[in-house]
């Protein structure tokens, strides 16, 4: 099934996560560059005052990137997003496979609410992740007509 197909939470949280690793990564990153930027300068020995004031300020910004990236916990985002975004995979799996607790049953509204409200229970577990995904994932469709088809 591509992509497109899983519900509107799936791809927000999805996309939050996505968002909360390149920051990390790149956090990481420009902490590395500049970490290896005053490696090669602590093997010059100039005696310069601006030599030591811009060998200062890179560890002035590579510290600042340590507490950032200490303090906002962008990996922890990360992890948390791509757990809910693998939470509602799973239950679109379920849904899709009539798997319990989407059963079949005499009317095809009952899998579909049940579907909508373990939804909604597993969004309201998960407030602090969800409060870093896109507000706007309850208005788009959580049940897809890919789902529908593959569940037929």
């Amino acid at each position: 099934m591509p992509e497109p197909d899983y519900p509107a939470l799936f791809k927000s949280a999805d996309e939050a996560s996505n968002r909360k690793q390149k920051l990390y990564l790149r956090l990481v990153g420009a902490e590395y560059v500049l970490l290896l930027i005053a490696a090669i300068f602590s093997l010059h020995e100039l005696a310069s005052a601006n030599f030591y004031l811009l060998f200062a300020l890179i560890f002035i910004f590579a510290t600042a990137l340590l507490l950032t990236r200490a303090l906002t916990k962008p990996e922890q985002d990360w992890y948390r997003c791509r757990a809910l975004a693998e939470s509602v995979k799973t239950l679109t799996w379920r849904y899709m496979m009539r798997a319990a607790p989407f059963n079949d049953a005499p009317a095809i509204q009952v899998p579909r609410s049940e579907f909508r409200n373990q939804l909604h229970r597993l969004f309201d577990d998960n407030r602090v992740t969800a409060e870093k995904i896109t507000p706007n994932w309850s208005a788009e469709d959580q049940i897809t007509s890919g789902m529908n088809q593959v569940r037929l």
